[in-house]
């Protein structure tokens, strides 16, 4: 059996200090995991927010780029496509825009050159 202080209780021992540092330690270590407990919830609650505000900001976008396409589609039905769709036609039209760029920069012109 333990030996006691006279006039102690034999089931209560005095605590020795590297005791006592344990206890202390084992309390701040459970300070500190609840404070990260905290902390994760504080985290995963921002993070849900975040993802509700990225939920709606994608279905906006979703629903501007459906009208898109369909403006797209729709312009495409009432705008002709040029008769020919090759490369050299391009550079024809690109040419004559050039030539009337040209000639409108360089002035307007007189009534009689009409």
């Amino acid at each position: 059996m333990a030996t006691t202080n006279p006039g102690q209780h034999p089931d209560r021992r005095a605590l020795k200090p590297a005791t006592l540092m344990a206890l202390l330690w084992g309390v701040a270590y459970g300070w500190q995991q609840d404070a990260r407990a905290r902390q994760a919830q504080q985290i995963g609650d921002v993070a849900a927010d975040l993802h509700q505000r990225f939920a709606l900001v994608m279905r906006h976008l979703t629903k501007t780029g459906r009208f898109v396409n369909l403006c797209e589609t729709k312009c495409e039905k009432d705008i002709p496509p040029p008769p020919c769709r090759g490369s050299w036609a391009q550079v024809t039209h690109a040419a004559r825009f050039g030539h009337l760029v040209t000639s409108y920069s360089s002035g307007p012109k007189s009534c009689n050159s009409w």
